[in-house]
């Protein structure tokens, strides 16, 4: 069996809510990204206890649009045959019933909480071995439902001291960055763009972190150029302890959305609105 990071016992309580008869656990609370998480890696890690000699397995439907992408789902994954027409709520049901001990994850579908509410309980009471996990904002109100709320992390605070000359990291290590200017410059962008974006991930350019690092000559340096130098200054970041928190994608670089800035970068912000 895969080993899960499970620091508050989430795995193992509801396990324990299976094991005592639940026949619908529902993930509840605000935290999207958390529950949808624990809720796959609870698919993987109670996967061997639903599948025994080819029966059962987790059938899993992510991110449904509406109820009816959740039958489409769940016929594709009993492998039921293709049909121009989704299968009805007694079809699915008959085929989950003959699965047997089968487990149904479904990740989302808060927008249509009522209409997927019913076809759970339905479901439910049409195949009586099968198991639900469902993350939803509120319990399901169906019967043998059982619901775990899912508790955020709380939030890290990474402080970042004035022109980011220093920072503190979640864990207390406090890391100077003394002449390592053009480093500095470029954590200090990405502090100041993130208060401005209402500590939402708004990625940064890396052209303007060009800019940032090499103020007069980042705009002048190619493309290659400028992407190798801001790449060796987020490395060096990265190595004094920013790993993990500077995050990489397409259209840029932004720090983590779980970061909170704090001190001297929130009066850097207000000096260059009161300046423009």
């Amino acid at each position: 069996m895969a080993t899960h990071t499970d620091p508050n016992g989430d795995l193992q309580t509801i396990e324990d809510l299976f094991l005592e008869e639940a026949k619908i656990v529902t993930l509840v609370g605000p935290a999207r990204r958390e529950k949808s998480k624990l809720a796959l890696d609870l698919a993987r890690f109670l996967e061997p206890a639903f599948t025994f000699d080819g029966q059962g397995g987790v059938h899993r439907v992510r991110g449904p649009e509406s109820e009816e992408a959740i039958r489409r789902s769940l016929a594709k994954s009993l492998r039921m045959p293709k049909s121009d027409v989704t299968p009805s709520d007694e079809v699915i049901g008959a085929a989950l019933a003959e699965a047997g001990h089968a487990l149904v994850f479904i990740d989302g579908g808060d927008d249509f909480a009522e209409d997927r509410a019913a076809l759970v309980r339905g479901l439910s009471q049409d195949a009586p071995n099968a198991r639900f996990l469902v993350t939803a904002h509120a319990p399901l109100d169906a019967p043998g439902e059982r619901a775990h709320e899912v508790i955020p992390p709380p939030p890290q605070v990474l402080e970042v001291g004035p022109a980011a000359a220093w920072f503190v990291l979640p864990d207390g290590r406090e890391v100077d960055l003394g002449q390592r200017m053009s480093a500095r410059r470029i954590l200090h962008h990405l502090a100041l763009s993130r208060l401005a974006a209402a500590d939402e991930a708004v990625p940064v350019p890396m052209e303007a972190l060009a800019c940032a690092g090499w103020p007069g000559d980042g705009a002048k340096l190619d493309r290659r150029k400028a992407k190798n130098r801001v790449h060796v200054a987020l490395h060096s970041l990265r190595r004094s302890g920013l790993e993990g928190l500077i995050v990489t994608v397409d259209e840029g670089y932004f720090l983590t959305a779980e970061i909170i800035l704090t001190n001297g970068t929130e009066d850097d912000a207000a000096q260059e609105s009161q300046a423009a």
